[in-house]
């Protein structure tokens, strides 16, 4: 038991750290409308000053409406934009997606009491199947931000269930060195490798998704 619910940890583990390489921002320049064949970037350039006024960018004092953006990842402030008045956007989304964890851990916590560890654990994974799922297909921020904060519910009623079914299914004298085991940070380096690979949020939302699929074969 302990085993397989240290495998699913991956799934929650990708999940929820993939949000720091899809709010990433990538390097960006500003695109002027005049001088489209000459870019000029707007970051570490002593020539250039950049500021930022009414949620719009501007440029030596021109006012910026075109963006061009270094680097072969994508992530969501490459593809909604999220520059200048909108920078707070990424970090609003992971304080959610927090947020969604505590929520979670909360109500599983209660709920398993209730009713069992099984459905507060199932329930958590199928969240994060289908909210992967949303976020992949979001068309806007708003709605990748909704699909984060029910990430976060998921993966706080697994984490919080986990460490119940792990200790109530262990010998005591392997208890400590099972649930203790440090498979987090295993999981997370291994997503580093995943992302690196993969370097496209839409396709790391989806293949967490994916990843979801075996782990539900464990309910039987």
């Amino acid at each position: 038991m302990g085993i397989t619910v240290h495998a699913t940890k991956t799934f929650i583990s990708f999940s929820i750290m993939s949000m720091i390489l899809i709010s990433a921002t990538p390097p960006w320049w500003c695109v002027s409308e005049v001088t489209y064949s000459n870019m000029t970037s707007c970051i570490n350039s002593p020539n250039n000053t950049l500021h930022c006024q009414e949620k719009t960018c501007y440029l030596n004092g021109t006012k910026c409406k075109r963006f061009q953006f270094g680097g072969s990842a994508r992530t969501i402030v490459s593809e909604f934009e999220l520059l200048c008045g909108l920078d707070y956007i990424p970090s609003t989304v992971m304080s959610m997606q927090i947020f969604g964890m505590l929520t979670g851990a909360l109500l599983a916590g209660q709920i398993s009491d209730l009713f069992g560890r099984k459905p507060p654990y199932f329930a958590g994974l199928v969240c994060l199947m289908i909210f992967n799922l949303i976020g992949f297909v979001s068309v806007n921020w708003i709605m990748f931000a909704i699909s984060r904060l029910f990430i976060g519910i998921g993966a706080g009623a697994f984490l919080a269930i986990q460490y119940c079914i792990v200790s109530e299914f262990s010998l005591a004298r392997w208890r400590a060195w099972i649930t203790g085991f440090p498979s987090w940070p295993l999981q997370s380096c291994l997503f580093a490798l995943v992302a690196w690979l993969i370097q496209d949020w839409r396709y790391i939302q989806l293949f967490c998704c994916l990843l979801g699929l075996p782990c539900l074969l464990t309910w039987l």
